[in-house]
């Protein structure tokens, strides 16, 4: 029977280590957006991982990123081919120093778009995280399910202000504009902002 679960309640790290320290021969399979992958467990290691066009170490440290999205462990599975040496505790150790890096860099890319974002003429305040909030997880969720594909962009207005919500991965930007705010000038001055640092164009 399998388990399945989300990436919020039970993290990839430690299903890693139940399946090792428990031995089982297994099948990890976690699905994140449009992005999906497998850890393939044996005799209290791992054997082989593939995360999109990643293959074995670099597909454990990737996964090790996720942390949201679905994942579902069978039994009785092996792997294709034995490609991983590295025992599961390098593998862990390795890979949490990949995404403290990682997250370093992010939060200070996170700070310099923040800066440049704020200094936009009609911009009030903005908000980046590597966090969606519950209304852009709901509003990526309805359109996933209605197939209108995956968010991107929209507008907000109220009395008294306008927002701009924007995902780039691996960052949502939530964007408070004046109420009197050309939002179509603000949204191309915020798109070019980002085509600049996130793309390099």
């Amino acid at each position: 029977m399998a388990l399945i679960g989300n990436l919020k309640d039970l993290n990839i790290s430690n299903i890693i280590q139940l399946n090792c320290m428990e031995k089982n021969i297994s099948r990890l399979s976690i699905k994140a957006r449009e992005k999906t992958g497998v850890i393939f467990f044996e005799s209290g290691q791992i054997t082989h991982a593939e995360f999109n066009n990643l293959k074995c170490e670099d597909a454990v440290y990737k996964m090790l990123e996720i942390t949201e999205g679905e994942f579902k462990v069978e039994n009785g599975i092996t792997a294709p081919g034995k490609t991983i040496k590295t025992s599961w505790n390098s593998l862990l150790l390795e890979g949490m120093r990949i995404v403290d890096e990682a997250r370093e860099q992010k939060d200070k890319t996170s700070e310099r778009l923040s800066e440049e974002i704020r200094k936009v003429d009609g911009v009030k305040d903005v908000l980046v995280s590597n966090q969606a909030s519950y209304i852009i997880n709901k509003a990526t969720v309805i359109g996933e399910l209605l197939n209108f594909g995956s968010f991107h962009q929209s507008h907000l207005n109220t009395k008294d202000e306008k927002m701009l919500i924007i995902r780039r991965d691996p960052y949502y930007f939530e964007i408070k504009m004046n109420s009197n705010s050309l939002t179509d000038m603000v949204d191309s001055s915020i798109n070019n902002i980002l085509n600049r640092q996130l793309v390099g164009g």
